[in-house]
């Protein structure tokens, strides 16, 4: 079917393409191979994505009690994942088939954020707060909520670009120990020499940076069959954070340089 109506599409272009003509049958059927051939994969390949995207966004394996024994739909359900996963993956090769931040109700996000400030409130208080998040329900939040709705529509995670701006770039708590991430060498040391232990962790670092940048880094699976995301590793490596006076910026390039503080 798809062939013969790229061959019909084929015939109609005749009009369009002065060139057409002069074209032998051999080549037409070639190049309408070819496309056929990538049509084809194409599909393929959205429709494991769009399957696997619906079976990720299964949440029941969360549930489950320690030592409770797997039920048949959950390994059914594992089995699937694992078979449309393939082997071996590029780090960022999930990143199209995880499912979107789910978008939660506004009528839930209130109940959840009463029953989070009900234990640090007396019932007077508690009660002022009821009322004033049911007026925010009935007014200004019906607006809010229409505004995540349509940036959740076109984005796979809505609070990633705020919660980043407005939470980590905007946080004015030291770095070194609240945000920044760090590394010990093993404790079972080979050496004590500082500047050998120094040159271990910097070859391995690079190593690590080889694997992100060539993206041969195996993506990080939750008991071995649920994929992570893996975006933030792209920023690893090379990022620097620029102070601003209210809000900080990030740069990220392709860095060759290694810094050593002694």
């Amino acid at each position: 079917w798809l062939a013969d109506q790229l061959w019909k599409i084929d015939t109609r272009v005749n009009t369009l393409n002065p060139v057409h003509k002069h074209l032998s049958i051999e080549i037409r059927v070639g190049y309408l191979a070819a496309i056929a051939a990538f049509v084809g994969m194409l599909g393929i390949v959205s429709v494991e994505r769009t399957i696997l995207r619906a079976l990720l966004s299964y949440k029941g394996w969360l549930y489950m009690k320690p030592k409770q024994k797997t039920p048949l739909s959950v390994m059914l359900w594992g089995g699937l994942v694992a078979i449309f996963s393939g082997g071996k993956n590029l780090t960022y090769g999930f990143s199209l088939s995880l499912p979107a931040l789910p978008l939660p109700s506004l009528s839930h996000t209130c109940d959840y954020y009463l029953a989070s400030i009900k234990p640090l409130m007396d019932d007077e208080e508690y009660q002022k707060s009821v009322e004033a998040t049911e007026a925010f329900k009935k007014n200004e939040g019906r607006k809010f909520q229409w505004y995540l709705w349509f940036k959740h529509l076109f984005s796979v995670n809505y609070l990633a670009e705020w919660w980043e701006k407005y939470v980590y770039l905007r946080g004015r708590t030291p770095l070194m120990v609240n945000s920044n991430y760090y590394i010990l060498d093993s404790k079972h040391r080979p050496t004590t020499n500082q500047l050998e232990r120094a040159g271990n962790i910097i070859h391995n670092f690079l190593l690590f940076k080889d694997m992100i940048e060539n993206e041969t880094l195996e993506p990080m699976l939750i008991r071995g069959k649920v994929p992570l995301c893996m975006e933030q590793y792209e920023r690893m490596f090379g990022t620097c954070r620029i102070p601003g006076r209210e809000c900080d910026s990030l740069k990220h390039n392709l860095s060759r340089y290694i810094v050593v503080v002694h």
